[in-house]
């Protein structure tokens, strides 16, 4: 996917965003079963240490660098502004989550997270970022 007008001016890996991607949807399943609010909790704080470019608090961001490293997969990088964008979307969307099930309505936060994992899902395996394509959209009503 081509991106556009670059604002953060630095380059992200997207095999990591994708490998964290995997890990999100992954998290997101355990909390359609179990409904823990813990859950999106915990994702809403790795979103947290990640958009503040502290991923050495980020467990997720920790396991996509092992992992990358063991399986040798090279680098693939790309503009940081449209992930960085896509990742406030997911912090959004984690605390929505978390509220939603917190304050017991249970079906809206299910639906909220069928959505995140669907985004996520569509991101680790086809490479595609639903919030980097919002981005590229915004960008043209920015101009």
């Amino acid at each position: 996917m081509a991106q556009v007008c670059p604002v953060a001016l630095r380059t992200i890996d997207q095999n990591i965003v994708r490998l964290n991607a995997g890990q999100i949807a992954i998290w997101l399943f355990g909390f359609l079963i179990t409904h823990s609010w813990i859950i999106p909790v915990f994702l809403a704080y790795d979103f947290a240490v990640r958009l503040a470019r502290k991923p050495a608090f980020s467990p997720l961001n920790q396991i996509s660098f092992l992992v990358k490293k063991s399986f040798s997969i090279p680098a693939d990088l790309a503009d940081e502004a449209p992930k960085r964008f896509a990742a406030m979307l997911g912090l959004l969307f984690s605390l929505t989550t978390a509220v939603l099930a917190i304050f017991g309505f249970g079906f809206s936060a299910i639906v909220v997270a069928v959505l995140f994992a669907s985004c996520a899902f569509i991101e680790s395996v086809l490479g595609f970022c639903v919030g980097c394509f919002v981005y590229q959209i915004l960008q043209k009503f920015v101009k």
